[in-house]
């Protein structure tokens, strides 16, 4: 019994660690993996502004993880304010953001999603986003659903 309760403890606590581990260190252990996961589902959860440095980051991981592993998937999920800054109105606000939500999804084959039901809560409707821009339901099940196809999850946070 005691092992059980051990082994329980370690298992738990590796667990914890990986959930806590930086997005650079997740994504660097997956670009030096051998064997390549389905794919990766970044999760942002950022202020109106987060997209700003959350982007560019992530154009930089998906360069990594296709260097090493071509047909890796890849998506992103947003479901906090930081998804007002991708409605169609602000286009000329946030010019980056939108530049480069564009590119990674026409450029990179990377499908973005916002979350309809935060975003509905908070007055916007799905029509708000641009047409490249895919509507999920809820944020935190789409990300569930990618990681029960075996995708990984890496979170960002500022």
């Amino acid at each position: 019994m005691k092992r059980l309760m051990y082994f329980s403890f370690v298992l738990s606590w590796l667990l914890n660690i990986s959930v806590y581990a930086s997005s650079d260190v997740q994504v660097a252990k997956i670009v030096n993996s051998k064997t390549m996961p389905v794919g990766v589902v970044f999760e942002i959860v950022s202020t109106e502004d987060g997209l700003k440095w959350a982007l560019p980051k992530i154009k930089q991981y998906v360069k990594a993880l296709r260097k090493n592993h071509p047909k890796i998937k890849i998506a992103v999920v947003s479901h906090g304010k930081e998804l007002f800054a991708l409605q169609a109105k602000h286009k000329k606000k946030y010019q980056q953001i939108h530049s480069l939500t564009k590119g990674l999804v026409a450029n990179d084959n990377v499908t973005v999603h916002v979350c309809e039901t935060y975003a509905r809560n908070s007055g916007i409707e799905p029509e708000a986003f641009p047409k490249h821009i895919s509507i999920s339901t809820q944020g935190p099940s789409e990300i569930k659903n990618y990681q029960e196809f075996g995708y990984i999850k890496v979170i960002l946070t500022q």
